[in-house]
This record gives C-alpha cells, sequence and structure tokens, in this order.
C-alpha cells in the first residue's frame, strides 16, 4: 500500500521518505496543475487586457479626441451663415415715390467650387490620425501589462521552484540526520543543509516583496485599486512564434497604426494645400435689400409709396498673397517632417522586432542547454544520493549538485519567461 505524505506543524515531511519518493511525487502534483493552467492562464491574462481596452483612462480619453475630432466634419462642411442687417432711416431719404425709411438686407457668402468638400475631407484625416494614435496607444499598454504580468509570473514560480528544491533539502536533511545518528557522518552536513534552506528561504522572502511592482503597475493600467490581486498560472511553456520574419517588414510599412498615423496626418496637410490653393480664388456674395418707402402727402405720383426691393451679388478677391505662399511652405514642410518621423519610426518598430527575435532565439537556446545539462545534473545526484546514504562520503558535492539544479531550474523558468515577453514585444508591433 502507498503511503500518503504528510506534513507536521512545523512545516516539514513527518513521514521518512528518501529524495526520490519526494520527487515523484513533486512531479505528480506539478502535472496535475499544469494540465489545467494554460487555458485559466490565457483567461486570465485576456481578462485583464480587456479590463484595461475598457476602463484605462488615457485610452478613453483618446478614442474620445477621436470622436470629438468627428464632429467638427458636419462643422466645417456647410456654407458660411447668412448675414441680415437692418437699418433706420433716422432722416429719411425723400424721394419721388415717397420717403424711405427702413431697410432690411440679407446676404450670403458662397465659396469656390470644393472647398466646403476639401474642409470635410481635412477633418476626417486628422480624425483618423487621432483614431490610429489611440490603436497605437492601446498597443501599447497591452504590452505594458503583458510585461508586467510575465515579471509576476516569473517572481511567483521562482518562489513555487524554490519551495519544491527546499523540499527536497529537507528530505536531504533527514537523510543527513540519520547519517549522522548511525555514525556515519557528522553534524556538519545537517547544519550546511539547514542553512542552505535558510538562504532559499530569505530568496523567497524578497521575491514576495518585489511582486508589489508589476501587480500596481498591472491595476494602474487596469484601472483597478493598486492592491487588487492578480492571478498568475503555475506554468506556462516555450511559446512559439506565428510569423514569419520576412513578411514583417512588409506588414509594418503598410498597416501599423503608429505609421498610419504619420500618414493620416500627411494626408490632412494635403488637403490644408488644396484649401490653401482654393482660398487664393475668389468667393461670391448674394444679397437682397428691401426698403420700405412711405407714401408722398402732397402729390400722388404712380407707384406712390412703392417699396423698392434690390437684389445684389458681391465678389470677394484676394490679392494679398504672400499669405498663401507661406502657408504653402508651411505645410509643404509639415508633409517633409512628417515623412521623416514616419520613417524613424519604421525603423524603431524593426529594431524591436530585431531585437525579439534574437531574444527568443537565445531563450530557446538557452532551455535546450538547461534541459542536456539538468539531465546530466539529476544523473550525478542520483548516484551520490546512493554513495551518501551507504558512506556518508561527498555530502558536500551532493549539496552542490542541488544548487545547481536549483539555478538550472530557474534559468529554465527566465528562458521561458523570456520567449513570452519577446512574442508579447512583438505583438505591441504587429497587430491582427
Amino acid at each position: 500500500m502507498m503511503k500518503g505524505i504528510s506534513c507536521s506543524n512545523n512545516g516539514h515531511l513527518s513521514a521518512k521518505y528518501s529524495l526520490p519518493q519526494v520527487r515523484i511525487w513533486i512531479l505528480v502534483v506539478g502535472l496535475c496543475m499544469g494540465g489545467a493552467m494554460p487555458y485559466l492562464s490565457a483567461q486570465g491574462l485576456d481578462s485583464l487586457l480587456t479590463l484595461a481596452v475598457k476602463q484605462n483612462p488615457e485610452l478613453r480619453s483618446l478614442y474620445l479626441q477621436y470622436e470629438a475630432a468627428l464632429e467638427r466634419a458636419p462643422q466645417v462642411s456647410v456654407l458660411p451663415d447668412p448675414q441680415v442687417a437692418l437699418g433706420i432711416f433716422v432722416l429719411p431719404v425723400e424721394t419721388r415715390l415717397g420717403p424711405q425709411w427702413v431697410r432690411i438686407g440679407a446676404t450670403q457668402m458662397f465659396p469656390w467650387k470644393g472647398t466646403l468638400p476639401t474642409r470635410k475631407d481635412a477633418v476626417l484625416a486628422m480624425s483618423r490620425a487621432r483614431y490610429e494614435q489611440w490603436r497605437a496607444r492601446q498597443l501599447r499598454i497591452i504590452y505594458e501589462i503583458k510585461k508586467a504580468w510575465y515579471e509576476l509570473y516569473e517572481l511567483r514560480r521562482s518562489q513555487d521552484i524554490v519551495q519544491e528544491q527546499i523540499e527536497l533539502l529537507r528530505a536531504l536533511e533527514r537523510l543527513a540526520t540519520t547519517m549522522v545518528e548511525s555514525g556515519k557522518s557528522t553534524m556538519a552536513d545537517v547544519l550546511r543543509v539547514q542553512l542552505r534552506i535558510e538562504e532559499l528561504q530569505e530568496q523567497q522572502a524578497r521575491w514576495r516583496d518585489l511582486e508589489a511592482d508589476p501587480i500596481a503597475r498591472i491595476n494602474e493600467l487596469c484601472y483597478r485599486p493598486l492592491d487588487a490581486p492578480v492571478v498568475i498560472p503555475d506554468t506556462l511553456t516555450f511559446t512559439t512564434m506565428p510569423w514569419q520574419r520576412d513578411t514583417l517588414a512588409d506588414w509594418l510599412s503598410t498597416r501599423h497604426p503608429l505609421l498610419n498615423m504619420y500618414t493620416a496626418w500627411q494626408e490632412e496637410a494635403r488637403y490644408q494645400l488644396k484649401l490653401n490653393d482654393l482660398a487664393r480664388k475668389p468667393s461670391f456674395a448674394v444679397g437682397l435689400d428691401y426698403i420700405a418707402v412711405g407714401r408722398r402727402s402732397d402729390a400722388d405720383p404712380a407707384g406712390n409709396g412703392r417699396d423698392v426691393l434690390s437684389p445684389r451679388v458681391g465678389v470677394v478677391v484676394p490679392l494679398y498673397t504672400v499669405k498663401f505662399d507661406a502657408r504653402a511652405r508651411e505645410q509643404e514642410l509639415r508633409i517633409q517632417a512628417l515623412e521623416s518621423d514616419k520613417q524613424a519610426a519604421l525603423q524603431r518598430l524593426l529594431t524591436i522586432v530585431a531585437r525579439a527575435w534574437a531574444q527568443w532565439e537565445a531563450a530557446q537556446t538557452t532551455l535546450v542547454a538547461a534541459d542536456e545539462q539538468a539531465e546530466t545534473l539529476r544523473a550525478a545526484r542520483d548516484i551520490l544520493e546512493v554513495r551518501y546514504a551507504t558512506s556518508g562520503k561527498e555530502f558536500d558535492e551532493l549539496l552542490r549538485l542541488e544548487t545547481q539544479l536549483i539555478q538550472l531550474d530557474l534559468k529554465r523558468l527566465k528562458a521561458v519567461v523570456q520567449s513570452h515577453q519577446a512574442r508579447s514585444t512583438i505583438e505591441q508591433v504587429v497587430e491582427f
């Protein structure tokens, strides 16, 4: 009948178990937990990202600015308000048909053909730039959440790895105690393993203290209380890259929101150039005046007291063209500056992709090497365990191998986290 593993009040394993038995128990528990955690991991991180997109104040502000920019389109695409004037003749003007005593006039200005649609197109181009700015910032905030989330995962999983090693060292401590009781070893072996356990517990405490920083960053970006708990899975596996590396550059140059933002600003500047050319054209005014005429009392000519109705047509001719020339140069220089900004942004994005891909490849190499080294070290450790259990010798070497295995497990963890960090770095650049 298989014995279960129980814990005493002080947290130590109370029954007498060999190191292989403890390792098998830890492996079984790890596999059981690991089977369900990838799904929980994805759900937990996705829910945080969804929450951030909905509640982040900065994203909300940028989106409201985009919606506000859209509201400018109906403001600039309509004719100017008509002008209505009322005049009263304090000293009436006497005419043959009678005195003129009041004048009412209305005037409507008409810009050159194409001005109003161009104004609307310019405003819509500006609003598209605002929208792309919102999308770019959304990608960045999602990346920042993922970065903090993976940092928190590494801190907590490092504590789990060290805790597993502490349990193994406690089993080794009991073995060393048994060897001391049998006279095959000295109390120094027990003290050395106890010292190593204390060092690992101190490291666990430091990692727990470091959790506050990524938790606060995640909650800040999600607009939650800074101390709100963040659920982290027990295990992640090395991630793969779902993209073809040689196609990313072409995708970036045409679809990334940051580059699209610069393109939209350039489009808006070109519409401003077109508006500047249209402003050089004359604009027209159409008006109508109505003059009320009083009746003459001293005579009765034909049409006595007949009111006056006078249509008007006017034209505004731009004569001072210096301002138009300066405005054209301003917009042309602006287009050139935006093109430089766009090329610089593209180069930064390509650099980010190249560095992240190199980081992912380095993590892959580290993981393979760590797996091979760990397999060799475990075989050597098993041999030394048997030798120490029989002769009480080479305890220092056995303890050194246990320490190296801890470092390898932490290195493997870092490689897995690094692969996810590299992928999330590219995901902030490549949006599907």
